[in-house]
């Protein structure tokens, strides 16, 4: 089996990544592959460049007559925005005395979804009257209403006939009433589109209607309802909220009235006025307590100057005893001891000088001395005098600290007994102050009720009202046109890909080479017709001309070739060819011998040539002729051995020295197994398919099946190309050419024509 064949039919694995875009493209690398992809596709487009045109076409039309049934909607904006800082009456209150913070993006989409709801329509509509509108009421019902009635309807059929049916009430005004206005709430809801922006306060109310403006009008009666709704809502919060808090301070006022009155007779029955009081050390003291600290305080003091006037006592009775006159710092409040200890102290230094100069017995010296003497005299009387007054002082310092002692005793003997009343006058005084907090809480909180109910009508607003719009909103021509060119295009290169990608048959010698991996010899025109253009009859003889120069049977070898000739199916031209093979090769001055289904009527026209005896072939019945031809009809016997003693094959050999070629007609590959055989005695095989007709599978199924019998055809033959269409797969091969030059072939033919009319006129008369 030759590679080329089994690697176009083999499995690709799809979980690998270097599986090529087509079994063609193996041995290409990932970029050549997909430009040979994308150059594919755009010769595809070009090649049925008609089917695109006519898709575009058709799309086009399809869209100017949408454009001209679809009805036209034109949209009415209104928008209202939401003002969170006047928060509802109901909440707003509890959540500024919780501290709680309510998100505004969910907020804002309920206050949509409420706009949007069913109840909300209903009083739209019969706020308008729009149940009494044959485009709202006399609308049909939504899909789910009819599907829901076609099941029902389903049912009374498959029903048993035996059941007997209720017959159907007929309903009442009420009844019928009800189910128009539910029919217009249907379709007001479907009409009606409600938006929020999450970043934003605002509301759109879009409505979308036939009537410009009916469309604003409905648009804002929505957004007078739910304005209308939001303030109702608010009043009512409002007065639910405000009756709450007037019998919350009701009720705070009297208990706090009841509190103060039993402090009140607490303080008459007990005397104590307050409690006591924090001090800086977080304990609580009052006036008792304070007295004690006060008495605590001055009993220390008092022992502290005891203790001070019986030290100062003992010092000046100590300088006493040592005969040294005290300081005046130890004698304090007498101010002529601390004259005399000057005065003292004078007459010491004029002693002293009066001794130094004068002597010991000099007068001046003496009445010093007498002087100091007197000085001294007088300084010990003051410090006995000092020491009495010390004395007294310690007296009285003993006295205040034994009365300042009576006093702390008897103060904390009092304190004892009046710890208990104080700690239930606190605890009333503490009640009392808490239902002064709450009633100042609830008092601002109906303060704040208040004004909400103020502002209840600022929490929503209208603040853009929908106007009729100018232009409708839908269908929009650029739109539906823009979608129908596209749709257009898409669905043009949808089918140009689809026809190029499907099996048609092959088409091109390039599809021959891509799919089946071998040659194409050639490629034959239908046969032209005797009225047809010479051009065209030129044409046709010269593909098969072509035909056998790419089978070698025009080279210089002197050896008979045969040429089998197969096909895969019944009607692909292989008779056609074979007939056309042996008048050219005839023509060409060939001895042809043609063993096939053709008689000799089929080939009238080859040209004869004179033999002599001795190229007869024994049991061939061979004419004495350039082409001798043989009809099988299916008289040898096909299961037979060719290479067997008077087989087929001896027949052939023996004919190998009469003619130059032999041409086989064989029988269909995926028929009969008759080609499998012969192809082992032909030189040369031409396997012969049919233009645009035979798949690429049957003919790769019959190439691998003469491989798989060690039979390889030289290569494919594409047999009736239609040239007209083949000239729309805009390619270049000899077919194309056909079409393009046919004033080539006329001057061959005129050419060819003065050629033979030349010797007719040279030759004499």
């Amino acid at each position: 089996m030759r590679a080329g064949v089994s690697k176009g039919i083999r499995k690709v694995d799809r979980l690998t990544f270097d599986a090529p875009f087509s079994p063609g493209l193996a041995e290409l690398p990932v970029r050549m592959q997909a430009e040979r992809a994308v150059s594919g596709m755009l010769l595809a487009l070009w090649r049925y460049i008609h089917f695109l045109v006519l898709a575009i076409v058709v799309c086009l039309a399809i869209g100017v007559v949408v454009l001209a049934s679809i009805e036209k909607r034109y949209q009415a904006e209104a928008v209202v925005q939401l003002d969170f800082s006047a928060q509802s009456i109901a909440s707003g209150v509890q959540e500024r005395s919780r501290g709680v913070l309510v998100e505004a993006g969910p907020m804002i989409q309920s206050e949509a979804r409420i706009i949007r709801s069913r109840p909300m329509a209903r009083q739209v509509v019969e706020t308008l009257g729009l149940a009494d509108d044959p485009a709202y009421a006399d609308a049909p019902p939504a899909l789910v209403y009819r599907i829901g009635a076609a099941a029902e309807a389903v049912g009374r059929m498959l029903r048993p006939t035996s059941v007997p049916e209720t017959p159907a009430r007929e309903p009442s005004a009420a009844e019928q009433r009800q189910d128009r206005i539910a029919r217009a709430v249907d379709q007001v809801l479907m009409r009606l589109s409600v938006t929020n922006d999450n970043r934003s306060y605002l509301i759109s109310i879009i409505y979308a209607a036939p009537d410009p403006v009916q469309a604003a009008r409905i648009a804002n009666a929505f957004a007078e309802e739910y304005l209308r709704r939001r303030q109702q809502d608010g009043a009512d919060a409002a007065s639910r909220v405000s009756e709450w808090l007037a019998s919350r301070v009701r009720n705070t006022t009297a208990a706090l009235r009841q509190a103060e009155a039993e402090i009140d007779a607490f303080r008459t029955e007990t005397g104590l006025l307050e409690p006591g009081r924090p001090d800086g050390n977080g304990d609580s003291e009052n006036v008792p307590q304070q007295r004690l600290r006060a008495l605590s305080q001055q009993l220390n003091a008092a022992t502290l100057a005891r203790i001070n006037e019986e030290r100062r006592l003992a010092r000046v009775q100590d300088l006493i005893a040592a005969g040294t006159i005290p300081s005046a710092s130890d004698v304090p409040g007498l101010p002529l001891f601390s004259l005399l200890l000057d005065r003292e102290s004078t007459a010491r230094r004029e002693l002293s000088e009066a001794s130094a100069r004068f002597g010991s017995r000099h007068p001046d010296v003496r009445q010093a001395q007498a002087g100091l003497a007197e000085i001294r005299g007088r300084l010990q009387a003051e410090v006995a005098r000092a020491v009495t007054i010390i004395s007294g002082e310690l007296a009285t310092a003993r006295r205040l600290e034994e009365d300042l002692q009576r006093r702390l005793d008897a103060q904390q003997v009092a304190m004892v007994a009046g710890k208990q009343r104080e700690t239930e006058l606190r605890n009333m005084l503490a009640n009392a102050q808490s239902l002064r907090d709450r009633l100042g809480v609830l008092v601002q909180n109906s303060e704040t009720a208040a004004a909400a109910a103020q502002r209840a009508s600022s929490v929503a607003s209208l603040v853009a009202a929908a106007d009729p719009p100018r232009g409708p909103e839908a269908p929009k021509p650029l739109v539906v046109m823009a979608l129908a060119l596209l749709a257009g295009l898409s669905a043009g290169t949808g089918i140009a890909v689809l026809l190029d990608r499907r099996d048609s048959g092959l088409l091109t010698g390039d599809d021959v080479r891509r799919a089946l991996d071998t040659r194409c010899l050639g490629m034959l025109p239908d046969r032209p017709s005797r009225t047809a253009p010479a051009p065209e009859r030129a044409a046709f003889d010269e593909a098969v001309y072509a035909i056998c120069a790419s089978t070698h049977l025009f080279g210089p070898s002197r050896e008979c070739r045969v040429v089998l000739v197969t096909s895969s199916v019944p009607g692909e031209g292989k008779s056609m060819l074979c007939r056309e093979m042996a008048r050219t090769l005839t023509e060409a001055g060939k001895r042809v011998m043609f063993i096939g289904n053709a008689t000799a009527t089929d080939l009238a026209g080859a040209e004869p040539a004179g033999a002599s005896p001795a190229e007869t072939v024994p049991g061939l019945a061979v004419s004495a002729s350039r082409l001798v031809v043989l009809d099988r009809r299916r008289s040898f016997r096909q299961r037979a051995d060719i290479n067997g003693q008077g087989g087929f094959g001896t027949l052939i050999e023996d004919a190998r020295r009469h003619f130059d070629v032999i041409i086989l007609e064989g029988e269909p590959v995926m028929l009969v197994a008759d080609s499998l055989v012969l192809g082992h005695v032909a030189d040369n095989i031409v396997h012969v398919t049919r233009w645009a007709s035979t798949k690429r599978r049957i003919v790769a199924a019959a190439l691998r099946r003469m491989q798989e019998h060690a039979v390889q055809p030289d290569g494919v033959v594409l047999t009736r190309v239609d040239l007209r269409r083949h000239a729309h797969l805009r390619v270049l091969d000899q077919c194309s050419f056909y079409t393009q030059q046919p004033r080539f072939f006329e001057r061959l033919l005129l050419r060819d024509e003065a050629a033979a009319a030349a010797p007719a006129r040279d030759s004499p008369r």
